[in-house]
C-alpha cells in the first residue's frame, strides 16, 4: 500500500513540474478569429479583451476609431504593411471581412503577409472579427483558433472557442491526398460569457463612416394611411374593462345563495 501511494505522488509530481515547465515555452503571439451574426456581440467581446489585456501590460492597438479607452492607441489597418507595433502588443482588428476582403483584397500587400507570418517573432498577438470567416486567403491560412460569438436576449454574450487543426485527408479513387483543416468546438467548459451592457460606454457602436441621404421621391395625391396610437390605446382598455366587468358579474351571480 505504501509503495502504491509512493508511486502515485512521484507520477503527480512528475506531471505537475511538466506541466509548471511548459508554461516557459507556451506561445501567447496568436492570431484569434472572432464570428458572429450582426448584433452578436463581437466588437464588444474585443473592448472586453483589451481592458484586460491593458491590466496585463500588454500594449493595445486597435482599427476601432471611435474606441474610449484612455491609452488605447488607434491605427489605420493599411499601415501594418509597413510598420508594426512595439514588442508585446495586442492588435484588434474589427470588420476584417470589409477591410480585407477575400475577392477585392487582390493585391495582398507583401507587409502585411510577412506581418502575419512573423506575428510571433515580432512578439505580436491579433484578435480578428468579422461576420463570417471571409477575410483574404493569406489571413485566413494564419488563423490559429476562433471564436463563435453570440447573445442571450442582447444582454450576454457567449463567447464558444473554436479548435483548428492540420489533418491529411486519405487518397479516393475520385481525389488524391491532400491537407485540410479540421474545425471543432471545445467543450463546455471552456464557454464564457460576457454581460455586454457593462462594456458599452466603451466604444460607440453605431458611428458610421458618413453618407449623403440615398436620393427619393414621396408618394403624394394617394391613399393615406394614418395611426393613432391613443385610439388604439383607449380601445384596449376598453375592452379590458368590460372583460373584467363580465368576469366580476360572472363570480358574484354565482356565489350569491
Amino acid at each position: 500500500m505504501n509503495i502504491f501511494m509512493i508511486f502515485l505522488a512521484v507520477i503527480g509530481f512528475t506531471i505537475f513540474g511538466f506541466i509548471a515547465y511548459s508554461k516557459k515555452f507556451n506561445n501567447p503571439y496568436k492570431l484569434i478569429y472572432i464570428l458572429g451574426k450582426k448584433g452578436a456581440g463581437k466588437t464588444t467581446l474585443l473592448v472586453k479583451y483589451m481592458i484586460r489585456d491593458m491590466k496585463h501590460g500588454w500594449h493595445i492597438y486597435t482599427d476601432i476609431p471611435d474606441i474610449c479607452i484612455n491609452g488605447v492607441h488607434i491605427i489605420k489597418t493599411s499601415d501594418l504593411a509597413t510598420f508594426v507595433p512595439p514588442p508585446n502588443s495586442a492588435l484588434y482588428l474589427d470588420e476584417v471581412g470589409m477591410t480585407m476582403d477575400n475577392r477585392e483584397y487582390k493585391n495582398f500587400p507583401s507587409g502585411f503577409r510577412d506581418l502575419l507570418i512573423l506575428q510571433r517573432h515580432y512578439k505580436l498577438k491579433m484578435y480578428c472579427v468579422s461576420q463570417s470567416v471571409d477575410a483574404d486567403k493569406k489571413l485566413r491560412d494564419r488563423i490559429d483558433s476562433l471564436i463563435l460569438q453570440s447573445n442571450i436576449g442582447n444582454v450576454i454574450g457567449v463567447s464558444r472557442p473554436i479548435y483548428r487543426t492540420i489533418t491529411i485527408v486519405e487518397a479516393t479513387g475520385e481525389s488524391e491526398s491532400r491537407v485540410a483543416e479540421n474545425l471543432k468546438f471545445s467543450s463546455l467548459f471552456s464557454i464564457r460569457f460576457t454581460w455586454l451592457p457593462r462594456y458599452h460606454k466603451y466604444f460607440k457602436s453605431f458611428n458610421t463612416p458618413y453618407r449623403n441621404p440615398i436620393p427619393s421621391k414621396v408618394v403624394t395625391n394617394t391613399f393615406d394611411i394614418k395611426t393613432n396610437k391613443k385610439k388604439v390605446y383607449k380601445k384596449h382598455y376598453y375592452v379590458i374593462c368590460r372583460l373584467f366587468l363580465f368576469v366580476k358579474n360572472f363570480i358574484h351571480k354565482k356565489m350569491r345563495p
